[in-house]
């Protein structure tokens, strides 16, 4: 009596099936190579081989994993396109709200990463060309910094995570923040932009399905975007050490924004 690897059909969740029984035969074989540990082999290859009969019920769970490994092979592709550094910490403060990646369906309020070029082309309005190219030029540097550390290692969240990026992010979305103090009629002009990239979209591609960005996208958009800072005003202690970073007139701002947002 022996395990055997059901050999794989196919590139859908038979894929993931493939694997599992991989890891589940080098752990018989490894037992098997360790006869002091006490555990009866004969008795653990029966099991093994009861449970690799369980197709029914493991069918999901193969499914699952599938789907999670191509939504992130998608990300990563989409994250390997984009040449504007500063544009993917910002993409990444959202990514996990698109629909795309699991999230909600715009029909319900959720967003779609078909957003971004109109997200974009609201930042560089809201924070003038000169701005936007400065914080751009340094979030390359800062790539270029941590891929001559990393190496062939390099992984983006390595970016995501670095401090300095943090801070270069942290930055643009204050001053994104403040330039909303005229709310309604800087929210009317943000959705309008969005619409505008997103009917541009739709031209060029007539297969893709019409999609209205309104103020409650806007709302789950503001959510995803601002949680930083979000997170750090919801406390005293955090209001202290913001308004010392960059000034009591921005914590104001900025704190007026969200109220008028409805995020706090």
């Amino acid at each position: 009596m022996t395990f055997r690897v059901t050999p794989a059909r196919g590139s859908g969740p038979q894929r993931c099936r493939f694997i599992s029984e991989q890891h589940l035969q080098l752990f018989v074989e490894y037992v098997a190579s360790h006869p002091d540990s006490g555990i009866d082999i004969q008795e653990l290859t029966r099991q093994a081989l009861a449970f690799q009969g369980q197709q029914q019920m493991l069918a999901p769970i193969y499914r699952r994993s599938f789907d999670d490994c191509e939504r992130a092979r998608k990300q990563r592709e989409f994250d390997d396109k984009r040449s504007d550094h500063l544009g993917r910490l910002v993409v990444r403060l959202i990514a996990d709200s698109f629909v795309e990646n699991g999230g909600r369906s715009p029909e319900d309020g959720g967003l779609s990463r078909r957003i971004v070029p109109g997200l974009l082309t609201v930042l560089q309005l809201a924070l003038g060309s000169d701005v936007l190219q400065e914080a751009r030029d340094k979030g390359e540097v800062i790539v270029g910094r941590l891929r001559e550390k990393h190496g062939d290692e390099f992984e983006w969240e390595d970016y995501f995570d670095d401090v300095e990026a943090q801070g270069l992010l942290a930055k643009v979305l204050i001053e994104l923040a403040v330039s909303f103090q005229d709310y309604d009629r800087r929210l009317s002009w943000a959705v309008d932009v969005l619409n505008t990239a997103l009917e541009h979209e739709t031209k060029i591609d007539n297969s893709l399905a019409h999609w209205t960005f309104e103020t409650v996208h806007f709302r789950s958009l503001a959510l995803a975007l601002f949680r930083p800072i979000l997170e750090v005003t919801a406390t005293a202690e955090g209001r202290i050490a913001f308004a010392s970073a960059y000034g009591e007139d921005k914590l104001g701002a900025a704190r007026t924004f969200f109220e008028s947002a409805r995020l706090v």
